[in-house]
């Protein structure tokens, strides 16, 4: 994730329980930089085609490469 995501900037991530309760306590009392984030992650997500629905259309288109694939061999 912190390769398809800027960290503080499109999500936020942690590495113990107890840095993750103090971002918690940030978040809960900056409400504008955690909708920030949320929005920016959200806007990354939908533009680099990392939702579901962009994901799911790669994997079909993907099968049915291999599925043509497998009848020319």
């Amino acid at each position: 994730m912190q390769q398809l995501y800027e960290e503080g900037k499109e999500a936020e991530y942690f590495e113990t329980p107890e840095e993750f309760v103090e971002k918690c306590k940030y978040y809960l009392k900056h409400e504008n930089k955690r909708r920030q984030i949320s929005k920016a992650g959200m806007i990354k997500a939908l533009t680099a085609g990392y939702d579901v629905n962009s994901r799911m259309r790669q994997w079909v288109n993907d099968i049915k490469d291999w599925m043509e694939m497998s009848k020319e061999e």
